[in-house]
């Protein structure tokens, strides 16, 4: 068969769907696929089973589907196909329910299989994290999750969609959306002012399999009667997620007919709103992200429809999957452990964490690096309530002599919180060459050596390096507080000798950023130093 086959095909596809835009990409890719491991002499030969096989055999073993959003996108496609062959042809009128009950399947492969070389690995990797495992979640049971998805406004809105339709209410043949009239009626009858809104919840219906249109109008579909005490109320929820957070934008963009890709978006903020954790992410930071995502068509898009970050926001809120506390947006646990789930799929390990009788300092300290704020506090706190304050200390040195300078700053501080009554743990370090320094500077009875302030601003400064490489530093007078006023060229030159691993970036730092133009100079000259001593030692 003849490649122009194909491609006569889906021209007929495009003339058919009218002026509603299709993925000739992925449908091509579908017949191709067809046409290669399912012997379709013509394009859209498809019998009882093909779909089945198309989806659960063939595209996991073919394809490569880095990621949730990408797996939407070949469903909306093989959709379309399917309910253009059931209108133009003599297709068995079984395949559209033959897709809908293969979709949940299929996305569970698409999570089982999902490559390490996918968008979220990758974006872990431009962030300097771990690609193996990232620090365990605390997560509610199980029941209360359950509970929190029952909850979800959207999921209920959609079911309340699909209970109107009921048998079946007319839907367009081209878009598979409901008619004027019948839109116009369910907005009515739902009490929904916006018709995007009423689209999005046709097609969070028909994802969830709330609804069906298989029938040639929009009717209850196969896991109607699931919500909301079924057994498949968490993959109902799960599914919503991921269709809303992969589609809403590129459907926004559809029925507003302006052409602009969204792809990138979904795996984007999936991964920096899970590191988030605790604090969320910005609002403004949301929308500075899809903007760059999508350049340059985001300007005249936002012109004439509003910012795309303020609608994913508004429904990602509304179906229960974040919250807006303040100028920030974060997951929700519900969330926060789809990720999870994803996460795993694509083999990084999240462990869930243990309660606090069983955590160990190094749990906590793993936590350190990516929790701030109330969230950590409140890990620290209910760890502290169930040991004494001595082995406790001991424990939390322990893991400060042995990690990174961002775990040692944070156990240190952690145990200077527990008071007078651990001075006994801090001399028992104070010939030690790493927190010795930290155990001088807790007791108070002597003045620091120069070599020991020099060690610990090291160990502070070290904080912000990460920061200036990715060019967020914003409080560069900070710099300015860690150095002695006066005697900043005598710390400089003292710090440089030091055998710490990270001498050379924190001089550097000082020198690109501090705001005294004196002392840049003199770090800078410093940071050569320390480069030649380090490599010649």
């Amino acid at each position: 068969m003849a490649v122009d086959a194909i491609e006569s095909k889906l021209d007929e596809i495009q003339q058919w769907a009218a002026d509603r835009p299709v993925d000739r990409d992925e449908l091509r890719l579908a017949l191709e696929l067809a046409r290669d491991h399912l012997g379709h002499a013509t394009p859209g030969a498809f019998v009882a089973g093909d779909i089945d096989e198309l989806l659960l055999e063939i595209y996991p073993s073919r394809v490569l589907i880095p990621s949730e959003a990408d797996a939407v996108h070949v469903v909306e496609a093989v959709r379309d196909l399917v309910s253009f062959l059931g209108e133009t042809t003599e297709s068995p009128s079984e395949l559209l329910t033959e897709l809908e009950d293969a979709v949940p399947e299929f996305f569970e492969s698409v999570r089982e299989n999902m490559p390490a070389g996918n968008g979220l690995i990758d974006l872990l990797e431009e962030l300097g994290l771990p690609t193996d495992e990232l620090p365990g979640v605390r997560l509610p049971g199980e029941e209360e999750l359950l509970l929190a998805a029952r909850q979800s406004e959207l999921l209920a809105k959609a079911y309340e969609l699909a209970e109107w339709a009921a048998d079946g209410k007319p839907i367009d043949v081209h878009s598979e959306l409901l008619t004027e009239e019948a839109a116009t009626a369910a907005q009515q009858a739902l009490g929904i002012a916006d018709r995007l809104h009423l689209i999005v919840l046709q097609d969070l219906a028909e994802f969830t399999g709330f609804a069906s249109t298989e029938s040639g109008s929009l009717a209850r579909g196969a896991r109607f009667g699931q919500w909301p005490d079924g057994d498949e109320v968490a993959e109902i929820w799960q599914t919503g997620f991921v269709s809303i957070l992969g589609f809403v934008l590129d459907r926004a963009a559809d029925v507003h007919g302006y052409e602009i890709d969204f792809s990138d978006v979904a795996p984007n903020l999936l991964i920096m709103m899970f590191l988030a954790r605790d604090i969320g992410v910005p609002y403004e930071e949301i929308s500075d992200v899809i903007h760059e995502l999508t350049e340059p068509e985001w300007h005249g898009y936002a012109e004439a429809h509003g910012d795309p970050a303020q609608l994913l926001v508004e429904v990602l809120t509304r179906l229960g999957a974040v919250e807006v506390v303040g100028e920030h947006v974060r997951y929700t646990p519900l969330a926060l452990s789809s990720v999870r789930e994803q996460m795993i799929a694509n083999g990084v390990e999240i462990p869930l964490l243990p309660p606090a009788e069983e955590m160990t300092a190094q749990d906590l300290a793993s936590l350190a690096v990516v929790l701030q704020s109330a969230e950590m506090q409140s890990e620290v706190s209910a760890w502290l309530a169930v040991r004494e304050a001595v082995p406790a200390a001991r424990e939390l040195l322990a893991v400060a002599a042995n990690g990174s300078a961002r775990v040692r700053v944070w156990a240190t501080n952690a145990v200077n919180e527990l008071g007078d009554d651990v001075k006994p743990v801090w001399r028992e370090l104070l010939g030690d060459d790493v927190l010795g320094p930290y155990a001088k500077y807790a007791l108070a009875e002597e003045d620091l050596e120069v070599t020991e302030l020099g060690w610990i601003t090291i160990d502070s400064l070290s904080l912000f390096v990460e920061a200036a490489e990715q060019g967020v530093l914003d409080e560069t007078h900070v710099l300015a507080q860690l150095l002695p006023a006066g005697h900043e060229e005598e710390l400089l030159e003292a710090m440089w000798r030091l055998p710490h691993p990270e001498v050379a970036e924190v001089l550097h730092l000082v020198g690109t950023h501090h705001p005294d133009k004196k002392v840049a100079k003199y770090a800078r000259k410093a940071a050569h130093k320390a480069t030649t001593f380090h490599t010649n030692s």
